[in-house]
């Protein structure tokens, strides 16, 4: 009897995190597909290859809500990138999104490594949805690859359709972030994201500052960024600046702009198409791409994806490529590519 009591008391405390823990989900992404590679700026051949992440980055992610009465719940999310195609462990290379958030009747207040509002407001608008060798960060190049550590991020409650979002970082690339001299990057960064959506549309202005003190370099975003879904097709608009400077003068003024536009292809079908140019104003040079791409959901969870993309960088532009460092096998230099694969999300 006693080793009974024993085992069963071992067992309620097996259980017992379990319990406590119900609100927590698991959720993710696998993806995998073939893609080819070809037009390389350097001596690299055309490549062909089973890679993943081709359309979605596979990730795997925890995420749970709690609720603390009177109206205020807190929440946490987990997320962790992974290449399905090789053997890649859960590291701090692959951190995703990672914050613990308040929210409540004031809106939400968010700490940790986040998306920046620039990210969230351009892949809003882009036919591709931020995902694909064809997505709008390619040519756009957000600002600490689209996500900030050590941020401090509110959202507003919605009046009228009328939200704002709004972030602070002291340093937006790590605590530990270093230059190749060895100095401390210090990346202090701020964004302002007012934003608008009333039915079908859908509009957004984005304002961030980085600044590095230690090398006396001020990045300045601006974006305006629409879309409206008129049920035959969804269009997509969106222009952006980006001027580097420091007290030498200006290093670099961008010039960007994006349309793009989906459209349902029977019950289960989404054609996507895309084209985004980025010109540097000092030196007069510039690159364009366009995608193609088509979906085709198999279930709410499982699709099918065939994307088509190239990159003219011949005004000597030697800075943007298709966006090969999803598929986890480096950053890659390419300028055409085709793939094909499916996204399963769970």
């Amino acid at each position: 009897m006693q080793k009974k009591l024993i085992a069963l008391a071992v067992a309620g405390l097996a259980a017992a995190p379990a319990f406590a823990q119900s609100n927590v989900t698991i959720y993710g992404v696998v993806d995998a597909g073939y893609g080819n590679f070809g037009d390389s700026r350097s001596d690299q051949d055309s490549r062909n290859a089973i890679d993943s992440g081709l359309g979605k980055t596979s990730r795997i992610g925890f995420k749970g809500v709690e609720d603390l009465g009177n109206g205020l719940k807190a929440a946490f999310v987990l997320e962790y990138g992974l290449a399905v195609d090789q053997k890649q462990g859960i590291n701090d290379g692959n951190a995703r999104d990672q914050y613990v958030a308040l929210v409540g009747n004031f809106g939400t207040v968010a700490l940790g490594r986040q998306k920046t509002p620039q990210k969230v407001l351009l892949e809003s608008a882009d036919p591709f949805g931020g995902d694909y060798v064809t997505q709008v960060n390619t040519l756009w190049g957000y600002t600490v690859a689209g996500r900030i550590d050590n941020l401090a991020a509110y959202v507003s409650p919605s009046f009228g359709g009328f939200n704002v979002v709004a972030g602070y970082s002291f340093n937006a690339s790590g605590n530990e972030s270093k230059t190749t001299s060895g100095l401390d990057a210090d990346l202090k960064t701020w964004a302002i994201n007012p934003n608008y959506s009333n039915g079908p549309l859908k509009v957004g202005l984005n304002y961030h500052k980085v600044t590095a003190e230690t090398l006396d370099i001020e990045d300045k975003v601006l974006d305006l960024v629409g879309s409206y879904d008129f049920g035959a097709v969804k269009l997509g608009l969106a222009y952006g600046k980006d001027k580097l400077e420091s007290s030498l003068g200006t290093l670099a003024d961008y010039r960007k702009w994006m349309v793009g536009a989906s459209a349902p292809v029977g019950a289960a079908g989404t054609l996507m198409v895309s084209y985004i140019q980025s010109k540097e104003k000092e030196a007069d040079i510039k690159a364009r791409m366009w995608g193609l791409g088509y979906k085709h959901a198999l279930s709410k969870r499982t699709s099918l994806y065939g994307v088509y993309g190239d990159m003219n960088n011949s005004d000597g532009m030697k800075t943007n490529y298709l966006n090969t460092s999803a598929a986890g096998f480096g950053t890659g230099d390419y300028e055409r590519a085709i793939t094909l694969g499916v996204t399963h999300q769970f």
